[in-house]
């Protein structure tokens, strides 16, 4: 039996398994999107033991030279030490989301540093927990912000996270006392996001004392989200 060693941890193997299933079935949260040798999400780096000549396959010659495989692909025969992609993952963040149509969002990424890449080339967009979808760009490569079209899928995890509830529903906000918090929180936190649907906030108190936040909350009504107080 083989043993696979991640990142210093080692993660037992059962026969005929990819190094894909060995390290999800053993908690370790990799990218993983197509399942199907396509996406190269489950890219993965060997510094030590023999890869299947398989597990390599689409991949260009100098990422080959360097140990990289696809963890879907690989079945080792013998023990493997593992190490994630490094110099290949980029930490990003979300610049914006927008709606193209009811079923289409542009989503704009920016990464923390200029990469080399092609118009039309793909990208894997990773989650902090693993969760990994790869996504064709859209822009130039002059641009600030990488350029992607993402398509809601029924039940996807990756879409559903990313796209926007109802930015168009009406809201009704109520809260007495500090109860306001929470109610102003969810406010703010809609405008942010671009909320285009009215807003309505009641704050309930004792006595007019008890109505605070007031300044705050007329600003927020002028602002261009049609917030209603």
């Amino acid at each position: 039996m083989a043993a696979v060693t991640y990142d210093g941890a080692a993660c037992p193997a059962s026969p005929g398994e990819s190094v894909r299933e060995t390290l999800l079935r053993n908690g370790v949260p990799i990218s993983n999107c197509c399942r199907a040798d396509a996406c190269q999400a489950c890219l993965l780096r060997a510094s030590a033991g023999t890869l299947p000549e398989q597990s390599q396959q689409g991949l260009k010659e100098t990422l080959a030279r360097q140990g990289y495989f696809l963890s879907c692909l690989c079945r080792p025969e013998g023990d493997l030490t593992i190490e994630p992609p490094g110099g290949l993952d980029m930490p990003a963040t979300i610049a914006s989301l927008e709606r193209l149509s009811p079923t289409v969002l542009r989503a704009r990424i920016r990464p923390t540093k200029d990469f080399a890449y092609r118009p039309g080339q793909f990208i894997t967009l990773r989650r902090d927990d693993g969760l990994a979808r790869s996504y064709s760009l859209a822009n130039l490569p002059d641009e600030e912000t990488l350029e992607l079209h993402i398509r809601r899928a029924p039940r996807g995890r990756m879409s559903g996270w990313l796209f926007p509830g109802k930015p168009e529903q009406p809201l009704l906000l109520v809260g007495t006392g500090t109860g306001l918090a929470p109610v102003a929180g969810i406010c703010k936190d809609a405008i942010s996001h671009g909320h285009t649907g009215t807003i309505h906030i009641f704050h309930g108190a004792l006595n007019p004392e008890g109505l605070y936040l007031q300044d705050e909350l007329s600003s927020l009504a002028r602002s261009p989200s049609k917030c209603n107080l």
